[in-house]
């Protein structure tokens, strides 16, 4: 019985963990990328789109790294409002990713302006260190590029 209990807190904690990401398979996206353009426009900032979800084992990762780096979070949310938009196989979001370039990996970044206008479309593999991690220098650079390129009225480039 003990057992019992304990698989069956240890699967609902499973499920808290993952829903804690903030990929919402039933969020309104129309409505969040609305939301965040407004943001967006009223800070001065650019949009950062990431797909993913709970199953999606580098969005841990991902999620782990800002949540335990805080000069990294706090120079992304600087810059960009964060737009977490839920991809998979069951995705009700193909509508959505219909109207940005095509990405089949999570997470996936997209920058837009606050007008919605597609700025780049950016694989985080170049991101990652290890198997595990990302790294600090590369995540600051590019932060550092996409605000220096804002500045100037430019156009960002990525892969």
């Amino acid at each position: 019985m003990q057992k019992l209990i304990f698989l069956a807190l240890f699967l609902f904690s499973l499920t808290t963990v993952a829903s804690d990401l903030g990929y919402d398979p039933s969020a309104d996206t129309l409505k969040q990328l609305n939301e965040s353009a407004l943001q967006a426009k009223k800070e001065g900032k650019y949009i950062l789109v990431i797909s993913g979800g709970d199953w999606c084992r580098w969005c841990h990762v991902l999620d782990d790294y800002l949540s335990s780096n805080e000069n990294i979070y706090k120079k992304l949310t600087d810059s960009f409002v964060l737009m977490k938009v839920y991809s998979g196989d069951d995705s009700p979001n193909e509508a959505f990713f219909s109207h940005l370039p095509e990405s089949n990996v999570a997470p996936h970044f997209w920058i837009l302006n606050a007008d919605k206008e597609i700025l780049l479309s950016q694989y985080t593999h170049v991101f990652e260190k290890g198997r595990s991690s990302y790294s600090d220098e590369v995540f600051t650079l590019f932060i550092d590029s996409i605000e220096k390129y804002k500045s100037n009225n430019q156009r960002p480039q990525g892969k």
